[in-house]
């Protein structure tokens, strides 16, 4: 075996050690790594605990409510009218609701589980919009909150009253972000949307005026099963579910959305869709989320 001589033999231990506390470097990114790993797995657990509970309630109140409110009816022998209609109108609210929270939940398990096919249609966007707008009139008028709606030349000829995309997904959409823009904005607020066509793209803008967010905030809003209000003294229904999906839904369609809030001064969220290219013909049209095949 050959000696070394002092030269050899300190750059051989010099590279020793430059090998460990390299090895040392990559275990060390390695156990943050898995530090990190771990913190978002109970953060998952921890959100996912707080969507169950939240979501029990979501489902239970309408429920006892509507139970309790036909209740009164089918055993009220003196009511009047209006009470009759009073309470008619508090069923509908909360089966509403219901049938909205449970829409959310079924896609979101499509979605979760890779089952999600879209079904392409002809859509009348108008009439798709002016639907989803008036099925969540009775919302904004429980806070007298004003919706205005304008539509920019969404068809350029009489031709193109109709757009390729999935209608139920393009209202599931549309549905959250109302319904999201509604929930945090001020009583006797305001609510803006506006919609126009960008070449083969649908454009469509919400303005509130509402709470708002920090921007910092941004990304943790479309978090399946986030909420920035939470705790005891949260003030907003909802169970973290409704942006999550919108955003799932939108790429799906091969489209964006973008948001610019500030705190207090409301929020702004842009949507582009593009309509989708199909190389065989559709004869199936839709309005309304509703479709009709000739």
């Amino acid at each position: 075996m050959e000696r070394q001589n002092d030269s050899e033999l300190f750059d051989n231990l010099k590279s020793i050690h430059e090998k460990d506390r390299s090895l040392r470097e990559q275990l060390k990114e390695l156990m943050k790594t898995l530090e990190d790993v771990n913190t978002k797995l109970r953060e998952s657990e921890s959100l996912k605990t707080n969507f169950l509970s939240n979501i029990r309630n979501e489902i239970n109140n309408p429920l006892t409510s509507i139970i309790g409110l036909t209740k009164q009816i089918i055993h009220g022998l003196h009511f009047d009218a209006g009470f009759i209609q009073k309470t008619a109108e508090m069923i509908y609210s909360e089966a509403f609701d219901l049938d909205f929270q449970l829409r959310n939940i079924f896609v979101a398990a499509e979605l979760e589980a890779g089952e999600y096919i879209p079904s392409i249609s002809y859509v009348d966007v108008k009439a798709l919009i002016q639907n989803t707008i008036n099925s969540f009139r009775h919302k904004a008028d429980k806070k007298r909150i004003n919706i205005s709606y304008s539509c920019q030349s969404i068809y350029e000829t009489e031709k193109e009253n109709f757009f390729k995309i999935d209608s139920e997904k393009l209202k599931l959409i549309l549905s959250n972000i109302l319904c999201n823009a509604i929930e945090f904005s001020s009583d006797e607020g305001r609510v803006e949307l506006n919609v126009k066509r960008d070449g083969k793209h649908l454009v469509f803008s919400l303005r509130d005026y509402g709470i708002g967010f920090d921007m910092e905030d941004q990304n943790k809003i479309f978090e399946r099963f986030r909420q920035l209000d939470t705790g005891m003294r949260r003030k907003h229904g909802g169970h973290g579910l409704g942006l999550s999906i919108i955003k799932d839904l939108i790429e799906i369609l091969g489209g964006t959305i973008s948001v610019v809030s500030s705190k207090g001064k409301g929020s702004v969220f842009t949507i582009s869709i593009p309509e989708v290219e199909t190389p065989e013909t559709i004869d199936v049209f839709s309005d309304d989320g509703n479709v009709f095949v000739f």
